[in-house]
């Protein structure tokens, strides 16, 4: 038994080692890129009103996040889930190697909700559901937009995953339910069972909430999109439609990938940056252009999560307690 923690706490020191690198890294290519002539002229392109129509955006990606909250089955008012959300959001932006994603379980449970476990559950059933949006539409403006630099076949195995991940949000009810009905039969008050049942309970969704949940989260991702289409507005950055997209999607594929030691910095700017230099910018200006876009995002992210936090206390929201009968939940 003694061993176990040991191994976990070895790959946790692994996990981090490898983030500090990458963080290093991506900081060390920065440095190398950008002058500070063009991190001047970006920051001095950035207008007023697309920067508060891009906040306004971000309002509507949260008020969708809620939406998406309160279908997967949040059991506390709408107001405090939008709070949550922003709360959850910004948290993402800043911890390590995604562990803001813990966030919502805790905050869960705070407001009495539900249990840390079956928020930790939500967010695993709604990741797998973002992956299997994300990414067939990802690869089909990819396709448009980079037409030249984009290979096939690794568009055809981008489609795939997305279709596998899609098959997979379907069949986690019964294929949950099934293994909470071995455990349960092998050892009733055993650890696994109670986890199998917590997830059970969880992706019990009835087929019409789980069609509703796919559809919601295609409009909050048209919704991502939108946002950094107008964040990269707001830094002078003109582009049509289908290039507007092949940056946002990138810099939304970089910003999940948990590789990085502060929230998502490193991923979404290389991304977003990526993005740019494959429509035709310079190596530098993208580069440019991808940090105060990082910024404006981590701006919007704050000020929208401050107030919801405040919200949260000063309502005595955070006052209650998820209803668990085990550990699991």
């Amino acid at each position: 038994m003694a061993e176990r923690p040991s191994r976990f706490r070895a790959g946790r020191v692994v996990r981090i080692a490898v983030a500090a690198a990458f963080t290093a890294a991506i900081v060390a290519l920065a440095a190398s890129t950008l002058s500070v002539e063009s991190l001047s002229k970006a920051f001095s392109s950035v207008t007023l009103v697309p920067a508060l129509l891009a906040l306004g955006a971000y309002v509507a990606v949260n008020t969708v996040r809620a939406c998406r909250f309160l279908l997967s089955g949040a059991r506390v008012p709408f107001r405090v889930l939008f709070c949550i959300a922003a709360v959850h959001s910004a948290l993402l932006r800043v911890m390590p190697l995604r562990s803001g994603e813990l966030a919502y379980g805790i905050l869960l449970k705070r407001t009495g909700g539900g249990g840390f476990g079956a928020g930790v559950a939500t967010i695993l059933m709604i990741r797998i559901l973002d992956f299997a949006t994300i990414l067939p539409v990802g690869a089909a403006i990819l396709a448009l937009g980079l037409v030249r630099a984009s290979s096939g076949l690794a568009i055809a195995a981008v489609v795939v995953a997305g279709v596998g991940l899609g098959a997979l949000f379907f069949l986690l009810g019964p294929v949950s339910r099934a293994v909470a009905r071995f455990m349960s039969a092998r050892s009733p008050d055993g650890f696994l069972a109670r986890t199998a049942s917590t997830l059970a309970e969880t992706y019990g969704l009835p087929l019409g909430r789980r069609v509703a949940l796919m559809a919601i989260t295609l409009g909050l991702w048209a919704l991502i999109l939108g946002w950094f289409f107008l964040s990269l507005y707001a830094c002078g950055i003109r582009l049509g439609a289908v290039h507007g997209l092949v940056v946002g999607v990138l810099g939304v594929l970089g910003s999940t990938l948990p590789v990085s030691l502060v929230g998502t910095f490193g991923p979404m700017e290389g991304g977003i940056a990526l993005g740019l230099a494959a429509v035709g910018h310079t190596p530098d200006a993208a580069a440019a252009t991808a940090l105060v876009t990082s910024v404006l995002t981590f701006l919007a992210n704050w000020v929208l999560a401050l107030p919801a936090w405040l919200v949260l206390v000063l309502s005595g929201a955070l006052g209650g307690r998820g209803k668990e009968t085990g550990s699991a939940r």
